[in-house]
């Protein structure tokens, strides 16, 4: 470890007691203790944040210079073209072509890897929304438990038939934010205002009917989907629950509709999850939160767990559906590229808290808190030409069971002065619909008034 510069792994540890990214280093020192020439990488960041993966890339080209071959597999083409020399892209078993890094674009892989441009499709992700009614807004939002507030005061609204990305890295509240919302958790404090009425004073009973009204797809297309149901008895059982149909031949009728709305052939409607890939288990969420005609969906990591080429089908999907049935989502993720082009809005979120909120387009262009910063440098460029300055946190992570006062990233910011640490920062506007909480930000030169 101490040869590779592994600094966090302590060979006394437990593997249960180490991060997912130290687990990761473990295995890759496995492979270096055996002195292997070569390493094959097979998905090693794709249950690392932005940071790690970072963190990761540094020790691989350092891996490199002592003369270690690495093979890196992966359906992330961002990262791809960050660490290789040269790509070859796979589809369908077939090899597609071998190019050099430096002298093939994003679109010719792009091209090779889905079998099509996705220009067109990123231009209908981009358009905005037309309706601007508000049709779910959070205030003072809390959830407390174990002592340890995982939601803290988060305060934001979403418009009709618009997307709010919530990003941040793991631990930091967003698909607790998202339970709480959909009162999967009770909140400890706070209000969630959907379509004007407060919600958390709804009874068991009032509930039970909001469900129709507001629906979950979640992270893991597999572990969602009760493995005893098949396709059709899984996408029946909130029409079911809610009885929605008079009688099996009207059940069915809608079970076959739901399964062409999101692209699932007929044939499967007896098939078990275990039986299909990713992508159509996925598809089975997605109808199965489609099924009661549902206003405002919270999207759970969706594509996560998907290859690059699934995770377009099932975005252009989500999209379209948003287009034709007016939907409105909350988009939780840590994959900024997806959220960039998926969202009309993003909100930053980190330790319990809303530090950011903007217009995907100022975020990007314009980031103003020192940790979306940090998570933006994270990205991998697609342009080896471009060289991108990496902000690495370091420092001590506050406790969220005990944060104190003051900014919770304080410890881990280059910028923090005693201010930080003795007072809480509030969220200040800029510009129409720029949220931010730092007490130096302008000082420092990051709001642009304009």
């Amino acid at each position: 470890a101490k040869k590779y510069k592994f600094d966090e792994i302590n060979a006394t540890d437990l593997v249960s007691d180490l991060t997912v990214s130290a687990k990761q280093k473990v295995e890759i020192l496995k492979t270096l203790y055996r002195k292997a020439e070569v390493i094959i990488l097979d998905e090693p960041t794709a249950v690392l944040t932005p940071q790690e993966t970072v963190q990761l890339f540094e020790q691989l080209k350092g891996f490199k210079e002592l003369g270690h071959t690495i093979i890196f597999i992966s359906h992330k083409l961002n990262e791809v073209k960050e660490i290789s020399d040269r790509i070859t892209v796979i589809r369908s078993g077939e090899t597609k072509g071998t190019y050099d890094t430096k002298d093939v674009s994003i679109e010719k892989l792009t091209e090779l890897i889905i079998g099509h441009s996705l220009e067109s499709s990123y231009d209908s992700l981009r358009k905005q929304a037309k309706n601007n009614d508000t049709i779910l807004s959070v205030e003072n939002l809390s959830f407390e438990v174990g002592g340890v507030k995982k939601v803290d005061n988060v305060n934001f609204a979403i418009e009709e038939g618009k997307t709010l990305g919530v990003v941040g890295e793991s631990g930091c509240g967003k698909s607790t934010t998202g339970r709480t919302i959909l009162r999967l958790l009770e909140a400890t404090d706070g209000e969630i205002i959907f379509e004007g009425k407060n919600i958390r004073e709804y009874s068991k009973a009032e509930m039970k009917k909001l469900r129709e009204e507001m629906q979950i797809i979640f992270q893991d297309p597999f572990a969602s989907l009760n493995p005893r149901m098949t396709v059709s008895e899984i996408i029946a059982e909130p029409l079911i629950i809610h009885k929605k149909c008079k009688n099996k031949q009207e059940l069915n009728d809608r079970v076959k509709e739901l399964m062409d709305t999101v692209g699932l052939s007929q044939r499967l409607v007896n098939t078990y999850p275990h039986e299909l890939d990713g992508g159509r288990r996925q598809r089975i969420g997605i109808a199965r939160a489609l099924a009661l005609n549902p206003k405002f969906i919270v999207c759970d990591e969706p594509v996560s767990a998907l290859d690059v080429s699934i995770q377009a089908q099932v975005l252009n999907l989500m999209k379209d559906l948003q287009e034709k049935l007016g939907l409105t989502y909350m988009f939780i993720t840590h994959d900024l590229s997806v959220v960039k082009y998926f969202s009309n809005d993003i909100a930053v979120m980190y330790l319990g808290e809303l530090v950011e909120k903007a217009p995907s387009k100022d975020l990007f262009k314009n980031p103003i808190h020192p940790y979306t910063k940090a998570l933006l440098s994270a990205i991998p460029t697609i342009n080896i030409r471009k060289k991108m300055e990496r902000i690495k946190l370091e420092g001590e992570i506050t406790s969220p069971i005990n944060p104190g006062i003051g900014c919770r990233f304080a410890k881990r910011c280059i910028y923090a002065e005693e201010i930080c640490s003795k007072e809480s920062p509030k969220l200040e506007k800029v510009g129409e619909a720029h949220f931010f909480a730092c007490h130096r930000a302008k000082e420092l030169g990051f709001v642009n008034e304009k």
